[in-house]
């Protein structure tokens, strides 16, 4: 294991243990997790890590040690990664991208990581995925890409000032991908959700 100590005179280092011994790290937000459980047919979403989170991230992008067990006619790629935005200053770094098939229902997706030292030890986690037809408007708008008009589910929900005017832009009207209407109320939960988020 690689910690990164964020301290002045600290320089991440591998730890040794003698035979028999152990030690317990407690290394917040490491463990992998998805953007969204709950897509479109056809839609993306993103499988990665919180914030903080940088040592772990140069083994996890080895191919070898890494698989990913997802439905047939799902696609799995690397996500891209961004020059301008450290790993260790974002709130959410996706390393692979899900393309979901046609079809709607629930799945699983299986994550196997192996250990750079040793590819006999393994970490193992699974997320259930939900492909439907509609969501919930929260949802929609917690993902709307404001400036490609569409549903982006490779960053996990948040209501973002742009997210919200748009939000009110559609008083009245349809909401994409839900069959429900933009009513005042759904409105002011979501203005009460920015306000307690915004910085």
């Amino acid at each position: 294991i690689w910690p990164e100590v964020e301290a002045e005179g600290f320089r991440p280092q591998k730890l040794s243990l003698a035979p028999n011994t152990r030690i317990r790290l407690f290394i917040p937000s490491v463990f992998p997790s998805v953007s969204s459980s709950e897509v479109l047919p056809e839609s993306i979403f993103a499988i990665g890590f919180s914030a903080p989170f940088s040592a772990v991230a140069d083994f996890l992008l080895t191919p070898e040690l890494v698989t990913i067990r997802v439905p047939e006619d799902w696609k799995v790629s690397p996500a891209p990664l961004e020059d301008d935005c450290p790993p260790s200053v974002r709130e959410f770094l996706p390393l692979w991208l899900v393309e979901v098939g046609l079809h709607t229902g629930t799945y699983n997706v299986v994550l196997i990581m192996k250990n750079p030292e040793n590819p006999a030890y393994t970490f193992s986690t699974e997320a259930e995925i939900k492909v439907v037809d509609k969501l919930p408007p929260k949802q929609v708008v917690g993902h709307w890409d404001v400036e490609n008009t569409r549903a982006d589910f490779s960053q996990p929900y948040a209501i973002t000032y742009e997210r919200l005017l748009w939000a009110i832009s559609l008083l009245g009207k349809e909401i994409p991908h839900t069959g429900t209407t933009m009513t005042r109320e759904l409105l002011e939960e979501l203005a009460r959700e920015w306000a307690g988020s915004a910085p």
